[in-house]
């Protein structure tokens, strides 16, 4: 858009008010087409990502009842599959446990080291450092 010093007249500003206006409905116009573009992909891409995802799940359902073994529902793999998870969760709890024992032993040894290092001098005996 060039500027210039000329004074327009009435009629050419009304009709570039209209080109403005065009202009504007024009780029409104796209937007809106685009828009519904990035609605569509998205749609597709969500679609592809599910389907993506259930292709995956089917292999870890053949991968576990392989491991497993065949024949059984799926009320009964499923049934496996929170007993093994289940037994996870008390193998970590029994490790945390046994760990707070050790800690718990640990600190207990320590203390009582010290203790022992206190009464074994007497005021009179210890020389301090």
């Amino acid at each position: 858009m060039l500027l210039s010093n000329k004074k327009l007249t009435t009629e050419e500003k009304i009709a570039k008010s209209k080109l403005y206006a065009e202009n504007m409905e024009k780029t409104q116009n796209r937007l809106k087409d685009m828009r519904e573009a990035k609605r569509k992909l998205d749609a597709e891409i969500a679609e592809e990502l599910e389907k993506a995802y259930i292709v995956n799940m089917q292999e870890l359902g053949k991968h576990t009842a392989g491991k497993i073994g065949e024949g059984f529902s799926l009320d009964e793999y499923a049934e496996i599959v929170d007993c093994i998870f289940t037994l996870d969760e008390v193998t970590d709890y029994v490790k945390s446990e046994r760990e707070k024992q050790r800690m718990k032993a640990e600190n207990e040894k320590a203390a009582n080291d010290v203790l022992e290092d206190e009464t074994a001098c007497s005021d009179a005996d210890c020389i301090s450092a």
